[in-house]
């Protein structure tokens, strides 16, 4: 069993293996999840469109809050149901804390 499953497990019973709850509670905040956390973006669909002529030159911005980490898609032109299946890979020090955000912008504009 991996430290987390032990935490988790000893939670769901209620009682860390010394019966005390808030021992639990501790532990638990205590856990680190470690690994690397894969996203693939794959596609948008029914995106409004921004630019003049009707379109969207729209990227995606991927990044986690915590670690600071940031990746984008490549610009699709003049789509406003763009295909990208590009892969991303971030290297995940607190996955119980952490938070992955995803954002679609517009190449031409400057908002969301």
């Amino acid at each position: 069993m991996t430290s987390l499953e032990k935490v988790l497990k000893s939670s769901a019973n209620g009682l860390e293996s010394n019966g005390s709850e808030s021992d639990a509670a501790q532990k638990r905040k205590e856990v680190i999840i470690r690994g690397v956390l894969s996203v693939t973006v794959i596609s948008a669909e029914d995106l409004p469109a921004v630019d003049f002529m009707g379109k969207s030159d729209p990227f995606v911005v991927l990044s986690l809050k915590k670690a600071e980490t940031k990746n984008k898609t490549r610009v699709v032109n003049n789509s406003l149901n763009p295909v990208w299946n590009q892969t991303f890979d971030f290297v995940v020090e607190d996955g119980l804390h952490d938070m992955l955000l995803v954002e679609v912008y517009d190449h031409d504009t400057f908002g969301k």
